[in-house]
């Protein structure tokens, strides 16, 4: 299900200034005055939405011979508002907060075993340790635990037509994608493996910054 959104807003309008002959304001302006500063529209449309659902995984072939949407085991309270974008000095990071520990389930192998073993645990700010889970078991964090990033996007364009005949209109627009220029992470990567030394780490993927079009064209 990480296509789920739990929130959605979605918004759009258009808006004609108020501006040129037989308008609110510059009512009575000559038709060149108009040709210039009547006839303009403003448009626009907003998206937000909150963040979709991610796994936390233990990749570790515990119970089954595959090492997919294995997860930790949880020992401690572990709220779903734990997670939260955030920027340090080596980037965005979405658990800021956790620092990697050793496994505690390492100290159940033999001495042997201990020594080759590869696996990490992430402790919460709160002292909640993620770890992997036993063999034999899977872990006990339930699957799409977790929810990314949120979105907020808004594009607009401004527009102006030019009669030219009773026929044929010309048209010149500017599209503004992003206009407030906001880093957008939504639909980013999340290191979200507990044995990764980047646990938590947005890794790539995110939209781009604003975008600038101009354009003309002529209708008839």
């Amino acid at each position: 299900m990480t296509f789920s959104r739990t929130h959605v807003f979605k918004s759009n309008g258009i808006w004609e200034l108020p501006v040129g002959r037989n308008k609110q304001l510059l009512a009575n302006v000559n038709r060149v005055v108009d040709g210039v500063l009547g006839g303009w529209k403003l448009s626009g449309i907003l998206t937000m939405t909150s963040g979709r659902p991610f796994t936390v995984s233990a990749p570790v072939s515990t119970f089954t011979k595959s090492t997919i949407g294995n997860t930790p085991d949880v020992t401690g309270a572990l709220g779903k508002d734990v997670g939260e974008l955030q920027f340090d000095g080596r980037g965005a990071c979405y658990f800021c907060g956790f620092k990697q520990v050793a496994d505690p389930s390492v100290a159940l192998l033999t001495p042997a075993l201990a020594l080759q073993s590869t696996l990490f645990a992430q402790q919460a700010p709160n002292g909640t340790i993620l770890r992997n889970p036993l063999p034999g078991t899977l872990g006990n964090l339930a699957q799409t635990f977790f929810s990314g990033p949120s979105s907020f996007n808004l594009d607009a364009a401004l527009t102006k037509q030019f009669r030219i005949t009773e026929r044929f209109n010309a048209e010149i627009r500017t599209d503004w994608l992003n206009v407030a220029n906001h880093p957008d992470f939504s639909g980013s990567t999340i290191d979200s493996s507990i044995d990764s030394a980047t646990f938590g780490r947005i890794t790539g993927g995110g939209a781009s910054g604003r975008i600038i079009v101009l354009g003309a064209r002529l209708n008839w």
